[in-house]
């Protein structure tokens, strides 16, 4: 079978498909399609690249009509969106992804996904990292659960995966019984292999009184800066002290919260609950990582926001599921690590009481973005600038303020 490189969004030169064709050269290779006003070289007229022809889109979709099953279309693409947009053109005019078209990057591999949200992509980012690993697998392209609805579930990718890395995801949840972990296995090909991960989102409330995981300070869908959003939780201490202060001094608030006394009793009973619910994932889980949390709970940072581990629990998920593929020696790196998490600070008296040595205690640390100075930030400067959003969102925008 011949092969089509398809183009779908790439403005001058498209370095994947460059990188393609050094890695498996030219010979099987048919065609190179574009998307209407798309080269693969900023140059008019152009025809052919290295005695590849050159296509319209136009011509792609009159080759391809009576001649589908001749060819297999990689599709290049520099987003997400790119490749929705080409997904759903490709099916009007008949096409079937696995069996017609593919994401160029599943050439030749086994086809992996990550199902669910942070902690599914994360644990993705490192396992992708690891050469090993990619030598056999590569992860199909697409987006957390969380901003999907069952409309646009792809049941094709489910049918057509090797492997499946997926949160253990209840059928009662925020985002519907169709996105539950046993909804999804139904669509499995018998001989693919499913993990299933710990899902601890929004476990780790003992480590994080101050925040309310239900009310935020800015929401994605009406906050955002560019195409990115800001994500600040709502700080229960810092909101009581500016609505009972309204003439406040910044840094005597600093101050105060280094000194208050928190609730001991109620650190206890969160923790409590902490490891009920690690019990709890660790019975239904092929990972496990009781053990791991155990060992590390007063030297490594372990959470870094009310509602995501730190991102060395996902290496330490990796690391299980690599044994699992009889992947030997992985080695992990950051490189591929998409925006994770919102870096929230532990109050210093937390740390205090439980005994954390870790001295790490920056904010934003892996979304930088999210803070005014775009860099991770300490205690002080995180209560500062909390201050000033707290101050654009009351008078600026009332609406995504939500006070209790």
């Amino acid at each position: 079978m011949k092969l089509i490189l398809f183009c779908a969004d790439c403005k001058k030169d498209n370095q994947n498909i460059i990188k393609f064709l050094i890695y498996h050269g030219i010979d099987n290779i048919a065609y190179i399609a574009s998307a209407p006003d798309e080269k693969i070289e900023n140059k008019e007229n152009v025809k052919e690249y290295k005695h590849i022809p050159l296509i319209s889109l136009e011509e792609f979709k009159t080759l391809v009509k009576n001649n589908k099953d001749d060819f297999l279309t990689l599709v290049f693409y520099p987003r997400l969106s790119s490749y929705d947009n080409t997904l759903k053109e490709f099916k009007e005019i008949g096409l079937v992804e696995f069996k017609n078209f593919i994401q160029y990057h599943l050439y030749n591999k086994k086809v992996a996904l990550h199902w669910g949200n942070c902690h599914a992509r994360a644990t993705a980012d490192f396992l992708k990292s690891d050469y090993t690993f990619c030598k056999e697998y590569s992860f199909y392209h697409c987006c957390d659960l969380w901003k999907l609805n069952q409309d646009e579930l792809n049941f094709d990718v489910l049918k057509n995966a090797d492997l499946v890395i997926y949160q253990d995801i209840r059928t009662q949840n925020s985002i519907g019984a169709f996105a539950s972990s046993e909804e999804m296995k139904k669509y499995l090909k018998k001989d693919c292999t499913a993990i299933n991960i710990p899902n601890m989102y929004g476990f780790c409330a003992f480590m994080y009184p101050q925040n309310n995981s239900k009310v935020r300070a800015a929401v994605e869908s009406g906050f955002y800066v560019g195409n990115r959003s800001w994500l600040w939780y709502r700080d229960n201490y810092i909101d009581e002290y500016l609505e009972n202060n309204p003439d406040y001094n910044v840094e005597e608030l600093i101050k105060y919260l280094k000194s208050i006394e928190i609730d001991t009793k109620l650190l206890d009973e969160l923790l409590e609950v902490f490891w009920q619910k690690i019990e709890r994932v660790e019975n239904t889980c092929q990972v496990k990582i009781k053990e791991y949390l155990k060992e590390h709970f007063t030297n490594e940072q372990l959470f870094i926001d009310i509602e995501h581990p730190n991102i060395q629990i996902f290496i330490e998920y990796a690391k299980q599921i690599a044994k699992m593929l009889n992947i030997k020696n992985p080695n992990f790196h950051y490189t591929n690590l998409t925006p994770y998490g919102h870096a929230t600070p532990v109050y210093p008296q937390v740390k205090k009481y439980f005994g954390f040595e870790w001295d790490d205690d920056e904010s934003k640390k892996y979304r930088p973005y999210e803070s005014l100075l775009n860099c991770p930030i300490d205690f002080d400067e995180y209560v500062r600038q909390y201050c000033k959003f707290y101050n654009y969102w009351k008078n600026v925008n009332d609406k995504e303020l939500k006070l209790n």
